[in-house]
C-alpha cells in the first residue's frame, strides 16, 4: 500500500508538472507588430497571437484580434493585452526603444532582403515564440519547394519588371528577394543593375528595357500604366501584359507565402 501510495504520488506529481507545462504553453501571449511576423507566427501556431497591427491582413483568423496601431503604435493597447513576447519585422527604431524602456520581451528583425533571409527570419521567430520544431518543418517544406522551382526553371526567360509605384515609377531592383522570385518564375530583370533595392526609373529606361510583362505592385496601378503612352509602347503594353491579377502580398511580403507567389507568377509569365 505504501508503494502504491508513493506510485500514485509520483504519478500525480508528474501529471501536475505536465499540466503546468501545457498550461504555460497555452498562456503564451504574443503581439505581432508587422504583417510579415504575423503571417509567420500564424503559420507556426496562430493560437498564441493576441494582438496585431492594422496592416496585418492574413490569415483570416487574425482579423478578429485587437489592433494595436499602424505606423504609430498604441503602447497602452499593447500593455493591456499583457503580452509575454512582442515580435516585429521592419519596426521603427523609435518603437523598439520604447518597448525596451518598458522592459518587455521583444524580437525585432530587419526586413529580409533575400530568400535566405526569409528562411532565417522564420527560424529566428520560431525559436523566439517556442515553435522551433514547427519552424524547422516549415523551412524544410519551403526549401523542398524552392529546390523544385530551381530544378524546373522554364527554358524561355521573359523580361519582367515589378512596378511598385507610378509617377515617379519605382520598381523592384535586381538585388532583392523579388528578383530571386522572378528568376524562379521564369523571368529576367531587363533593367541595368542597381544597388538600390527599389530604384526610381525614368519612363525612357522602361521603354528601352522593353519588358514583356509588367507586374503591378498594387491593384489600381494597372489603370495608371495603361493610361501612359510610353508604357503602351513597350511589349508588355502592346501585348496587354500588364498584370494585376496576382495578390501582391504573395510576392512582395517576405514570408511563407512566397512559394504561392512563385507558383502564381509562373502561371502568368509562362
Amino acid at each position: 500500500m505504501v508503494f502504491l501510495s508513493r506510485f500514485y504520488l509520483v504519478t500525480f506529481s508528474l501529471f501536475l508538472f505536465a499540466s503546468s507545462s501545457i498550461c504555460h504553453e497555452k498562456l503564451l501571449r504574443v503581439v505581432s507588430l508587422s504583417p510579415v511576423s504575423t503571417e509567420i507566427v500564424a503559420t507556426l501556431n496562430g493560437s498564441i497571437l493576441v494582438g496585431v497591427s492594422k496592416y496585418c491582413n492574413y490569415p483570416n483568423s487574425i482579423n478578429a484580434l485587437p489592433k494595436v496601431g499602424d505606423l504609430t503604435i498604441n503602447y497602452e493597447k499593447v500593455l493591456a493585452l499583457n503580452p509575454d513576447k512582442i515580435v516585429g519585422v521592419g519596426v521603427s527604431k523609435i518603437a523598439q526603444d520604447k518597448f525596451k524602456s518598458l522592459g518587455l520581451s521583444t524580437l525585432f528583425l530587419e526586413s529580409p532582403e533575400s530568400l535566405k533571409d526569409i528562411l532565417n527570419t522564420i527560424d529566428r521567430i520560431g525559436t523566439y515564440v517556442g515553435e522551433t520544431e514547427s519552424a524547422k518543418n516549415l523551412i524544410s517544406s519551403m526549401n523542398v519547394a524552392l529546390l523544385n522551382f530551381k530544378n524546373t526553371k522554364p527554358k524561355v526567360k521573359r523580361k519582367v519588371i515589378v512596378v511598385l509605384q507610378y509617377n515617379p515609377i519605382i520598381v523592384a531592383g535586381s538585388n532583392g528577394f523579388i528578383s530571386e522570385i522572378l528568376e524562379l518564375s521564369g523571368g529576367v530583370y531587363p533593367l541595368k543593375s542597381s544597388k538600390i533595392q527599389y530604384p526610381r526609373v525614368p519612363l525612357e529606361r522602361v521603354l528601352e528595357a522593353d519588358p514583356e510583362f509588367i507586374i503591378c505592385g498594387y491593384p489600381n496601378l494597372k489603370h495608371n500604366l495603361y493610361s501612359d503612352r510610353v508604357i503602351l509602347m513597350t511589349q508588355a503594353g502592346r501585348d496587354r501584359h500588364i498584370i494585376n491579377s496576382i495578390n501582391p502580398d504573395l510576392f512582395l511580403r517576405p514570408g511563407p507565402r512566397i512559394i504561392n507567389g512563385i507558383e502564381e507568377l509562373r502561371k502568368v509569365i509562362q
